[in-house]
């Protein structure tokens, strides 16, 4: 028996944005003078701390060149957070215009992300396409990120529907691994053709 399916929720980057972006990924290396491998490598070290708010956007940075290194000056800072926005907020044209359809065929519509607080404020002053879902949760504001299981029950509370009955979509095995302890249905997202073939209502 086909199991009701009354919500999907989304992940945001890979998803509905675009993988990360590699040229400012390059810009951001050649800022801290860091070879690209020690740099991605360093970056994401502390990036769920800062994702989840315990780390903000200097202290973030400093751990990236080091805690041992001199303070990054005021300006390279700010190319950073500009960059490392920059390389978040790229939509994939596909997946935003089929949201409004996909607003029609499910009662619910949610999203998860581990996101800081730059690149949120970014997506509500230029972005449309968040206003279409129900239920926001941001690890920035709720101070958990993916794939620790209080970000999706802090998502799932808010939503008056079994967990079994919600369908969680990322681009990561590791949070797909973290929704499905929490009782949530997972698809794991390729690409938007294969996530259209693998999406049954």
């Amino acid at each position: 028996m086909r199991q009701i399916l009354q919500g999907i929720i989304f992940d945001y980057g890979g998803v509905i944005s675009t993988p990360q972006d590699a040229e400012c990924i390059s810009q951001m290396a050649a800022l801290t003078r860091l070879e690209r491998k020690e740099f991605v490598c360093r970056y994401r070290r502390h990036r769920d701390e800062y994702d989840a708010g315990i780390l903000n956007a200097a202290s973030f940075w400093q751990s990236v060149v080091g805690y041992d290194a001199p303070l990054l000056e005021q300006n390279v800072l700010e190319k950073l957070r500009r960059l490392d926005v920059a390389s978040w907020t790229c939509l994939d044209p596909a997946m935003v215009s089929f949201l409004p359809s996909l607003r029609r065929e499910v009662p619910w519509l949610a999203l998860i992300s581990n996101i800081i607080p730059d690149a949120l404020e970014h997506i509500r002053k230029f972005h449309n396409w968040w206003k279409l879902f129900d239920v926001l949760t941001f690890s920035c504001e709720v101070g958990h990120a993916k794939p620790s299981r209080q970000i999706y029950l802090s998502c799932r509370e808010r939503i008056p529907v079994p967990p079994t009955e919600l369908l969680f979509v990322d681009d990561v095995l590791e949070n797909l691994r973290g929704a499905a302890e929490t009782g949530l249905r997972t698809l794991h997202y390729r690409d938007f053709y294969q996530f259209r073939k693998e999406l049954v209502f």
